[in-house]
């Protein structure tokens, strides 16, 4: 009799236990909301009472994927942002203006990064596109003068105009893939951008106006 109500009430806690990590998982992270899109999916974005410097966005949200982020812009005391790897989509202006911002992961499912998406995010260094990523949006990293180094992976196939126009610290990029990229109907040598600092040069100045494709 006692080892069946040992095991009874082993089994009564366990369902609250359950049921507390249920409820537990359904509580966004303080300064964080979430908004369900058609696709069923989630979209993350900060709410009024955003205090932390430091955010890591959750992969899941009540057992669905977060797949998109947006509205971090002016968000000027946070300087660091993991995005995961369940992310496949970086809004237009998502962190626009973040002028505290020193510290980017890109998670490796995203594949577009949003027109204005970084412009402005004056504390920027450096930044690694990764490889999932197909195509940069216009202005996307505008106005980043603190920005000094770029890897862009070896999947994007189109950079929009003034990408990186106003990159004025910008030194180096280098890019994975370097054959068959055009500057509006210019041919780019695969050799001049194999030079990181052409590279640089070009994106930021020689045809920062024009949009760039890759075949």
């Amino acid at each position: 009799m006692k080892n069946l109500l040992r095991v009874f009430f082993l089994a009564c806690l366990a369902v609250l236990c359950l049921g507390a990590l249920s409820s537990c998982s359904d509580t966004p992270p303080k300064g964080l909301a979430f908004n369900l899109l058609s696709n069923d999916t989630y979209e993350v974005y900060p709410t009024s009472d955003l205090t932390d410097a430091i955010v890591v966005i959750p992969s899941t949200y009540k057992g669905k994927a977060v797949t998109s982020v947006s509205s971090f812009r002016g968000c000027t005391g946070l300087t660091s942002i993991e995005i995961p790897n369940s992310v496949t989509s970086i809004g237009a202006s998502a962190f626009s203006n973040c002028t505290g911002l020193t510290n980017v992961t890109i998670g490796n499912s995203v594949e577009r990064i949003g027109y204005c998406a970084f412009s402005g995010c004056t504390g920027l260094t450096s930044i690694v596109i990764p490889d999932s990523v197909t195509s940069i949006g216009i202005a996307a990293f505008d106005g980043c003068t603190g920005l000094k180094s770029v890897t862009i992976g070896n999947s994007v196939k189109s950079i929009g105009t003034l990408a990186f126009d106003g990159c004025t610290g910008l030194k180096s990029v280098t890019f994975k893939n370097t054959n068959g990229w055009k500057a509006d109907n210019r041919s780019l040598s695969s050799t001049d951008l194999s030079n990181k600092y052409t590279a640089a040069k070009y994106l930021k100045s020689t045809y920062y106006y024009y949009d760039w494709t890759r075949k």
